[in-house]
């Protein structure tokens, strides 16, 4: 028997993914992500200035396609464009979180950067391997056995991030 997220995706639709989790266990600001300092920077640039107000130790943890988590909101407080793209610059596959600002949220989606809102953020730990299926609105940790609704992203939001990934 197929479990539903084994399935073959299918044609056109996002693959679900493999991916680490990096925590947060409190609300990040915009700040806290990219400090004002370096907003002028190009994203590739901005990536070494990444989260260095919130855990100078990221930069040293991250791996390339990882994912980060945040137990309560992540930049409520307003976005610069530059965040989003610094963070994709970076790696950052997705982003878990109970809530999004709504500027990063529209941000993050036009650019092809998961923003995902999951109410039980708080129960994934650092290190934590989950599956991202965005077409079944869910995510699997694999470490705990846990599952979590994907609250999030619409049929428009969808065929949005389906689009940009069949360009990428």
């Amino acid at each position: 028997m197929i479990r539903p997220d084994e399935r073959e995706p299918r044609p056109g639709a996002l693959p679900s993914r493999e991916a680490s989790a990096r925590v947060f266990t409190a609300s990040l600001e915009r700040h806290q992500v990219l400090a004002d300092d370096h907003l002028d920077l190009l994203p590739e640039q901005a990536t070494h200035f990444l989260f260095t107000a919130a855990a100078p130790e990221f930069g040293a943890a991250f791996r390339n396609g990882d994912v980060v988590v945040t137990a309560g909101g992540f930049i409520e407080d307003g976005a610069e464009l530059i965040v989003p793209a610094a963070l994709q610059a970076r790696g950052v596959t997705a982003i878990v979180a109970r809530r999004f600002g709504a500027r990063f949220l529209r941000q993050a989606l036009d650019i092809g950067l998961p923003p995902l809102v999951v109410d039980e953020a708080a129960a994934v730990r650092t290190g934590d391997r989950l599956r991202i299926d965005i077409e079944q609105h869910v995510i699997a940790n694999l470490s705990s056995g846990d599952r979590y609704v994907i609250r999030n992203l619409d049929d428009d939001e969808l065929r949005a991030l389906r689009t940009l990934h069949a360009g990428s």
